[in-house]
This record gives structure tokens, sequence and C-alpha cells, in this order.
């Protein structure tokens, strides 16, 4: 199947297999799908061959089949590198992230950085106030 390119056909066979009740599905799978992916290598057909490595559940064969180990490496990883490198990413990300995540975090952030940028702020503001109608009935 997978040397004529009915790649629909093989994971339609992965799917009966998952559906049979056998022991150990995702092994069968797996291996069904790492000598799929081996084939289509040697046919050198990587557009393919991609759609086949999603489906393998194994980590340890996805990057065996030559898939990216980032993907399955990086959410163990992140939490120890983001401390270090967030100082010097955040300054250019910021700006562009700023304007999608503020509106949601502001009513629960505002309330307690309020009080520490209001006496730097208010200088500024006072001048303009009389221009303003604060008329409070």
């Amino acid at each position: 199947m997978t040397l004529d390119g009915r790649l629909a056909d093989v994971e339609q066979l992965i799917s009966c297999i998952q559906c049979s009740g056998v022991s150990e599905t995702n092994s069968i799978c797996d291996g069904v799908l790492v000598l799929c992916v081996q084939v289509l290598a040697e046919k050198q057909d990587s557009t393919d061959k991609e759609s086949l490595i999603k489906l393998i559940v194994d980590p340890g064969r996805k990057v065996s089949c030559g898939s990216s180990l980032l993907p399955y490496v990086l959410p163990y990883v992140l939490p120890y590198i983001l401390p270090y490198v967030l100082p010097y990413v955040l300054p250019y990300i910021l700006p562009y992230i700023l304007p999608y995540v503020l509106p949601y975090i502001l009513p629960y952030v505002l309330p307690y950085v309020l009080p520490y940028v209001l006496p730097y702020v208010l200088p500024y503001v006072l001048p303009f106030a009389s221009a303003l109608d604060f008329n409070i009935y």
C-alpha cells in the first residue's frame, strides 16, 4: 500500500488494528507505521512521511523515523530554560504580545499595580484634570 502511495489505506489499517481489541495495539500500529515510513524514506517522499510519523504514538520511534525531537523534548526542558532565556527575549516579544494579552490580565493585575504606579502617573495627569469634566452629582 505504501509503495502504491495509498496512505489513506494505511491509515485505515491502523484504525482497524486499534479497534480490533488486540493487546498492545500501540506497539503493533507503531511497528507498521515505522515500516511504512522506512519504505517512504527509500522512495524519498518526505511529505507523505510526515503524515505517517504523526500517527506514531511512541516518541522514541517518532524520533528514529526522522521526526524532529523538539516537540517531544520541549515540554520537559522549557521550565528549566525559560527563567534564563525570558529576561533576554521578553523585551523583544512583549510589544507584539501585550496588545493581545493585556485586556485579559489587566482586570486581575490592576488592583495590585495601581497603588504603586499612581504616585508616578498622577503628577502628569493632574495638569490636564481641569480640561476633563469631573462633576459628580
